[in-house]
């Protein structure tokens, strides 16, 4: 299970939230957009479900993607990577 250890397979795990993330915004979209058009209890509910696991989703692309360039930034400027 070396998998599950910090540092191990960050590109998958990271692939594997970002996927989640696609799910999570999708449905985020649907729900606003449903609740906009009728107004049920339960769909404000959704919105804010959906809308707490789009943060955390976002959150562990973020950390696994930092992770694996070793710094807390997630994009590298183009000079930077292009002067090296």
């Amino acid at each position: 299970m070396s998998f599950l250890l910090p540092g191990q397979c960050e590109v998958v795990k990271g692939a594997v939230h970002g996927g989640m993330l696609v799910l999570a915004s999708e449905t985020l979209l649907y729900n606003v957009v449903a609740y906009t058009k009728r107004r049920e209890p339960h769909l404000a509910v959704n919105v804010g479900v959906y809308g707490a696991l789009l943060a955390f989703e976002a959150y562990q692309v973020w950390k696994h993607a930092s992770h694996n360039t070793g710094s807390s930034t997630v994009l590298v400027p183009l000079r930077a990577a292009t002067a090296a």
